[in-house]
């Protein structure tokens, strides 16, 4: 299971941010983040891109 991992001043600058990445640790497996990474570390995609499919077939982005 992946665990975020934030600086101090982020957290307090960004209380909320828990809130808001609680859903994906808790889907998110080691695996699956090696994959995503591999992705952009080897394939060459852009982080913003994985990113954005990953949330969107977990149905993590709201409809706006």
């Amino acid at each position: 299971q992946a665990a975020p991992v934030l600086r101090e001043v982020v957290h307090l600058k960004y209380p909320q941010i828990e809130k808001v990445l609680s859903p994906i640790f808790g889907i998110i497996s080691e695996q699956k983040m090696i994959n995503l990474n591999s992705k952009v570390e080897e394939q060459g995609q852009l982080p913003s891109i994985v990113a954005r499919e990953f949330l969107n077939e977990n149905n993590l982005l709201s409809k706006k």
